[in-house]
């Protein structure tokens, strides 16, 4: 079962999002992401949102909750990611050291200052710390908490009191035990989650959220907990009374264990119903339900405009802009930018880079490694000439926060150029953030990986495109969410003229064809005006740099599924032939 949650505190303002991976007594995986904060509880299953966790915490041994460490770490490896931190308990440190050396070490602590030692200066604190004194304190943080296999009695148990002060209590009752009885569920070490909700008041509730996955199960609504700050939980527009305590596919619409379910959880009814592929216990009344409305639509009476792209421009509207003052740059400090490898382009449609009112259009090859990327763009960085920056990087490296923090402020425009297997979770596992870029270039790279949330480091991002026969190999639904801003993407950006390669063939098949990406042609339907025809200047104007003027053949190929060239006789036709436009 994987199930998303997200976990609003309205007094501060905190979002959590949680994805609950588990097959009962195989694999179990939570990974919390919170801002640019990531990491995971237990790992017996490298979950795509726990690739992306620099940070995994092991409750315990068994290999449902760790059995998949290796895959986690050669995932991360081979994505060019920094390696992640491990913590797990000491009885099984040894253990796991013998099987993948330095992998773990003892975690889940902090330690601060002893308060009599808090306002000394570091060498005193030095000092004592050479004479053998111990100045910490060792102090578990509140934040979060996970339990794995275990009782409710473990709430109960004064030893374990730090329990009741996390902000957020993750709980794992196995699926296949869900809807067991109170006594064959304590026998075996678990959880019954209908003890959690009489003992602590909370209130169980159901509703549907958007999946990768087909699944249905528990949520809270909680209205008194153990003593943690109220919160309000939030997973669709839906309210679906779906059993928490049924376990497995409801198969008779006159099941009596799915009466029964309903009655342990103080509910009538118990009827089969479909939910999406499947079909599941449903019970009447489900109290406390909120009730949604959708908000209405700006768009002036009679407009054609499309509402979602009225709403884009509203936001742009009232989005701040960076200010460019386009200082001047000297010949000898244009020239000395110039590394072997990386240099300010002299191409002819550039030989006034430096040149007053002109943006900055720069290059490194794939010859140049990490050190000489970071010193060129150390320098262009250093010269505060406050324009616009267009970069050009290619060939497969690591990217990191010191190679672009010191041109955050002015780079517009970003090209990745042949790079095979680019996965852009690169971006935000290394805490990239790049506020001022508004266009996203993928030139010439195969098996691009997008999962969500991926885009993060780009919040002004309002131009995407893969192009120069770049391929996608997947895309998370819901990935491009995150980007309020965006109003164009180029999907396919290469000549037809002769045979397709297997690859590009494989990228139009799964985009415009698949049932897998009937999300996508839905999600692009709705928004039309990103795959449309542009003027130069009409995505955007910024810092010098503007984008270029686009017709229909610049941004997507026609496909017809039903044709085994795939590539459409028409070439003014839709995205796909299985969409309207």
């Amino acid at each position: 079962m994987n199930q998303e949650f997200r976990i609003d505190f309205p007094a501060t303002g905190q979002q959590y999002f949680l994805n609950c991976w588990s097959v009962s007594g195989l694999e179990s995986c939570v990974t919390v992401r919170t801002g640019e904060s990531r990491f995971a509880f237990d790992i017996g299953h490298a979950t795509r949102s726990s690739i992306n966790c620099d940070r995994v915490f092991i409750t315990h041994g068994h290999v449902d909750h760790c059995g998949a460490l290796a895959k986690h770490v050669s995932q991360r490896d081979m994505r060019a990611m920094t390696p992640a931190t491990y913590y797990c308990p000491l009885d099984i440190q040894q253990t796991l050291k013998e099987h993948m050396p330095e992998l773990c070490r003892h975690g889940g602590e902090e330690k601060s200052l002893l308060p009599q030692y808090q306002n000394l200066t570091g060498h005193e604190i030095g000092a004592l710390v050479a004479a053998g004194t111990e100045v910490h304190e060792e102090a578990l943080g509140a934040g979060y908490r996970l339990h794995g296999d275990t009782t409710f009695d473990c709430f109960l148990d004064p030893a374990n009191a730090d329990i009741l002060q996390a902000r957020i209590l993750i709980i794992q009752p196995p699926i296949s035990t869900i809807g067991s009885r109170r006594r064959s569920k304590k026998k075996r070490g678990h959880t019954r989650l209908m003890d959690i909700a009489r003992k602590s008041g909370i209130h169980i509730r159901n509703s549907e959220i958007p999946s990768t996955t087909t699944c249905h199960g528990a949520h809270a609504r909680k209205r008194k907990t153990f003593g943690m700050q109220s919160s309000s939980f939030s997973r669709g527009k839906d309210n679906l009374c779906i059993s928490e305590s049924y376990a497995g596919q409801c198969e008779d619409n006159d099941d009596p264990a799915c009466s029964q379910s309903c009655k342990d959880e103080s509910r009538s009814g118990g009827k089969c119903g479909p939910f999406r592929s499947t079909k599941v216990c449903y019970c009447d009344g489900c109290p406390g339900a909120t009730v949604v409305t959708r908000r209405p639509s700006t768009t002036p009476s009679g407009s054609t405009m499309n509402p979602l792209l009225e709403q884009v421009l509203q936001r742009s509207a009232a989005q701040s802009k960076p200010k460019f003052s386009f200082n001047a740059i000297s010949a000898e400090d244009c020239v000395a930018l110039n590394t072997d490898n990386c240099q300010v382009m002299t191409e002819e449609q550039y030989s006034n880079n430096c040149a007053p009112r002109q943006p900055l259009h720069t290059n490194c090859s794939s010859s140049a490694g990490e050190f000489e990327t970071n010193y060129f763009l150390l320098k262009v960085g250093s010269l505060r000439a406050s324009r616009g920056m267009y970069f050009q990087i290619h060939g497969k490296r690591r990217f990191t926060k010191q190679m672009f923090d010191p041109v955050a402020d002015i780079l517009v425009s970003l090209t990745i150029s042949e790079f095979p297997q680019f996965s852009v979770t690169l971006f935000a596992s290394a805490s990239i953030k790049l506020t001022t870029l508004q266009q996203l270039n993928f030139w010439r790279c195969q098996g691009i990986v997008i999962q969500r949330d991926d885009f993060l480091p780009f919040p002004s991002l309002r131009y995407l495109s893969f192009g120069g026969g770049s391929t996608i190999a997947s895309i998370e639904e819901n990935a491009f969410d995150s980007l309020l801003y965006l109003r164009h993407i180029t999907f396919e950006g290469f000549e037809t003229s002769s045979e397709l390669s297997s690859g590009l063939r494989s990228h139009l098949n799964l985009l415009h064809c698949s049932v897998e990406y009937k999300w996508l042609r839905n999600w692009l339907q709705q928004r039309s005006y990103l795959i449309s025809p542009k003027k130069s200047e009409e995505v955007f104007d910024i810092g010098g740099l503007v984008n270029r003027k686009l017709t229909k053949a610049d941004i997507f190929i026609p496909v017809d599924c039903a044709s085994s060239k795939l590539i459409a006789d028409n070439k003014d036709g839709p995205f796909s032939s299985l969409m309207n436009f």
